[in-house]
């Protein structure tokens, strides 16, 4: 009897043995192949098969972003004279007036926007359908340069009263982003010339009072001011924009934070606004012209009758910007360089994923469409 109970543990023995040396060899192999077996996913990230998978990439910071295929494909055969609305979430100096001029004129599937001192502007498709609604059109119905809090809130409603018998609406969000420390420079430049944005900034149906939103200069024009004093108000907005006006703000109780760490607020808006980008179905940015616009053209199958380009000199280029200056923009600015960081490798991916799906690059696809983006302005005024 004993001898048997020894033979069948050492049966079990050598089973066991023999299971562990055959799992270890799996899981070398498997490490082994590791990125053979990354490199196919990213070879066949549209394929059904990996549709689910997760991309990752490293951008030249050696930051890793994680992307789920559905956060990069983006295919609409979009019909501007039917269902379709371009919604523009403009956000003040990201070069989004640019973009939104020659959409609004040089779009070659609908009529181009009629408009009255170059801000009140209709634009109308088949059957006097809105095709494409943001602040600039409309007599700002949402209010002057709308963050994502009161856009989403506002468009809808807006065309269930003014557009009753249009009962199938697709709403495609779309906005552009910029480079935070040329922006924050541009806006302060914008300041001192002594323009402004007035406006009041409403969140979950009621309007911010001066007690939980305090503003510089009384919200009014602060012309000649100094970068040290542009930058040193503690109640500017021009801090973080991008990420603000992307993000949720009524997981932060909008504008009265009571009871909130600036920690919770920093990262709650920092995540609502790259959720909300990836939901977007489309953005563009600001120093990649020629890009954005291939990737609005093969995103939405239409076309633009002009290209799209930036100026190599700006307000921001023709100021003298010190490293002190530069970092501390930078340091008032944390939340959107980490947004822009993570917007510019997304928007990288997108276009990359698109030049694959055609089987051009971005510089070949316009070198085709020459011919096409000759057409002059189709931009009216009444």
């Amino acid at each position: 009897m004993l001898s048997k109970l020894r033979v069948a543990s050492f049966v079990l023995l050598v089973t066991v043995c023999g299971v562990f040396l055959v799992i270890t060899d799996w899981s070398n192999s498997l490490i082994s192949n590791h990125k053979s077996l990354v490199s196919f996913i990213r070879n066949n990230i549209i394929t059904t098969q990996y549709k689910n998978r997760i991309f990752t990439s490293t951008n030249e910071n050696n930051v890793t972003f994680f992307f789920k295929t559905k956060d990069l494909v983006r295919d609409y055969k979009v019909d501007l004279n039917d269902e379709d609305v371009f919604v523009f979430l403009h956000i003040q100096k990201t070069g989004g007036t640019h973009f939104k001029r020659q959409l609004m004129s040089s779009l070659s599937s609908v009529p181009p926007c009629r408009c009255q001192s170059g801000a009140l502007c209709e634009c109308w498709a088949e059957g006097n359908r809105t095709w494409f609604f943001g602040w600039f059109t409309r007599g700002q119905k949402c209010g002057l340069h709308a963050d994502w809090t009161e856009l989403t809130a506002c468009v809808d409603p807006w065309f269930v009263e003014h557009e009753p018998n249009r009962t199938q609406r697709n709403y495609h969000y779309l906005t552009f982003l910029r480079n935070p420390v040329s922006r924050f420079l541009s806006e302060w430049l914008h300041v001192r010339r002594g323009a402004y944005w007035p406006k009041r900034y409403k969140c979950n149906q009621r309007y911010a009072t001066r007690e939980e939103l305090h503003l510089c200069a009384d919200g009014g024009p602060w012309r000649n001011v100094s970068f040290d004093d542009f930058i040193s108000c503690k109640y500017n907005l021009g801090f973080n924009r991008m990420t603000r006006m992307l993000a949720n703000l009524s997981l932060v109780n909008c504008y009265n934070r009571t009871g909130l760490s600036d920690r919770y607020i920093r990262e709650t808006l920092l995540k609502s606004a790259k959720e909300n980008l990836l939901a977007m179905d489309y953005f563009g940015l600001t120093e990649q012209q020629e890009a954005s616009q291939f990737l609005f053209e093969t995103t939405f199958s239409l076309s633009i009758d002009r290209k799209l380009r930036s100026s190599p000199v700006t307000r921001a280029t023709n100021v003298t910007v010190t490293p002190e200056m530069r970092d501390t923009v930078v340091a008032k600015n944390l939340l959107d360089v980490e947004l822009y960081s993570f917007a510019a490798e997304l928007f990288r991916q997108r276009v990359r994923l698109k030049e694959k799906e055609l089987g051009v690059t971005t510089q070949q696809y316009f070198k085709k469409m020459v011919n096409r983006l000759t057409v002059l302005p189709r931009f009216k005024t009444l």
